[in-house]
């Protein structure tokens, strides 16, 4: 069974967590249903995937409600460790679903920026930010934290229309102390300059683009890489249980 897009608008849990969690079904159970809708899975995902990892039998249950957007939002958005950027993206994604595929009905289409902004709990920047992004294909890479929705808007545009980044308001750091803030207008400076050779070398200019591509490739590898972890922990685990078997105990 596949992940529905609109659980997937959200990042994935840590290799770490998703270890706790397989132990924890390979021993007590399933504790909460799987929901379903449109023959996927739209809560729980990481609940399936680990009863398929320690050989528990799932349970479902399929969404009976009539709007799976605000399910999947208020199940969600409330993740303390989601960033402005990250909920932003969630919107953005969500509202942007259309049930079973149809481009002609879209639950939140209709939503204006500011509408958007209140849900994500964000400025109505952060959310064209994330429109921005998530049109560009970096949608993924601001739902996973590798880029903020500011960055990523801006790697979104055309190399000569692109400005220095600046901080984003949910991370500025009050106390940062005065070294940092040198690294950071060396970063700046450093930008700025690379920027300028980008704009007057048309090979550069390509080459810059081709690093876009990489950057999603490298979000598409970076959860492929926890997907393989998550194997590497349920064949340890296994190997395990075979020799505490093969030990009497």
């Amino acid at each position: 069974m596949n992940q529905h897009p609109l659980s997937a608008a959200f990042p994935a849990m840590s290799t770490a967590d998703f270890s706790a969690l397989v132990d924890d079904v390979a021993t007590h159970g399933l504790r909460q249903s799987v929901v379903t809708y449109e023959g996927q899975v739209l809560d729980g995902w990481h609940r399936y995937r680990a009863c398929l990892e320690c050989g528990a039998r799932p349970v479902f249950v399929e969404y009976d409600g009539d709007d799976p957007v605000a399910y999947v939002l208020s199940l969600n958005l409330s993740r303390r460790h989601l960033s402005g950027s990250q909920r932003a993206a969630a919107v953005v994604s969500c509202s942007e679903w259309r049930p079973n595929g149809d481009r002609s009905s879209a639950p939140g289409t209709e939503l204006r920026a500011v509408e958007l902004a209140e849900r994500a709990d964000v400025g109505t920047r952060t959310i064209e930010h994330a429109k921005t992004a998530h049109r560009a294909g970096l949608g993924d890479a601001v739902r996973d934290g590798q880029l903020t929705a500011r960055q990523a808007a801006e790697l979104a545009k055309p190399p000569k229309h692109r400005k220095p980044p600046e901080p984003e308001p949910e991370h500025v750091d009050l106390e940062q102390t005065s070294d940092d803030a040198d690294r950071m207008a060396d970063m700046v400076r450093d930008y700025e300059a690379a920027m300028k050779i980008i704009e007057s070398n048309d090979a550069v200019t390509a080459a810059w683009d081709e690093v876009q591509d990489l950057m999603r490739k490298l979000a598409d590898m970076t959860r492929l890489y926890e997907a393989k972890c998550g194997e590497l922990a349920e064949m340890t685990r296994e190997a395990k249980r075979w020799k505490r078997k093969a030990e009497g105990k």
